[in-house]
């Protein structure tokens, strides 16, 4: 949900005209992150802009931020202070007016501590610090998160589903280790898979927890039993011993049984 997080932020604040686009600092070769980010002027090639100067006026989100090489952290730490950027090549700068936002899932502090993340760069970040648990730590949160993507893919799809009980208790027992796009993407799969209009946790691909199981065996042995209870109890006209009878057990247990459900009862 980070860069969920970051595009949001973007689109709340005063930036939102402007380009909002991402960058994952891990998947991109140095050579490549270099010129994906600042642009190069070589030889008889055309100028080309990086992602720096074409986010002006909106925001450059950098995922895995301690996964930039320390050589492209400085030339980012003087984005940042100076306002400027150095194209690969160039030898003029370019005035930059766009924010960074960076995530990482690691603590950043232990990556300045081991040389990964420059000290100075961490600073400039950690001005605003937002601490994203994982989904699987949201507690409710998670519930409501599901029904808003549901909702939100139903509509793209031109559909009405609608998640089920023992669905919702897998959506709130499952880890979630890919946090929100593994929701996003189960979802839109059971969506699409379904057959009618309420969603399985066998269309979300999730177990249904072993506990809700037998919870459930429970109270539905609860509600038959109470329910004959009353039945027999109305047919003797609330008579104890006759109600022991046909039931075949004793009439503590009765009495036992009546006092569980809360049922009202007298003996003549």
């Amino acid at each position: 949900g980070k860069e969920l997080t970051a595009s949001t932020i973007h689109e709340l604040s005063r930036r939102k005209g402007g380009p909002f686009i991402a960058v994952n600092c891990a998947e991109v070769p140095e050579t490549l992150l270099d010129t994906e980010l600042f642009g190069y002027e070589k030889g008889a090639l055309p100028r080309e802009k990086g992602k720096l100067e074409a986010a002006g006026g909106g925001t450059v989100f950098l995922k895995e931020i301690s996964d930039m090489p320390l050589s492209l952290q400085a030339r980012l730490l003087r984005v940042m202070e100076e306002g400027v950027i150095e194209r690969l090549g160039g030898k003029e700068v370019v005035k930059a007016d766009v924010r960074i936002m960076a995530s990482s899932t690691r603590v950043l502090e232990q990556e300045v501590t081991a040389g990964r993340l420059l000290a100075d760069l961490y600073r400039r970040l950690n001005d605003f610090a937002v601490i994203l648990p994982p989904l699987r730590d949201r507690g409710e949160d998670k519930l409501i998160v599901a029904k808003y993507y549901l909702r939100r893919i139903c509509m793209a799809e031109g559909v009405s589903k609608r998640f089920s009980d023992m669905a919702i208790e897998a959506l709130k027992s499952y880890s979630w280790p890919g946090n929100v796009q593994e929701l996003i993407n189960k979802i839109r799969r059971a969506v699409l898979i379904s057959e009618s209009d309420t969603i399985t946790p066998i269309d979300l691909s999730l177990k249904v927890p072993i506990t809700e199981n037998i919870a459930s065996l429970r109270e539905a042995r609860s509600s038959v039993e109470k329910r004959k209870l009353m039945e027999i109890l109305e047919m003797t006209s609330h008579n104890i011993s006759k109600a022991s009878a046909l039931l075949g057990v004793s009439r503590p247990t009765i009495y036992s049984l009546i006092k569980k459900y809360g049922i009202g009862s007298s003996d003549t």
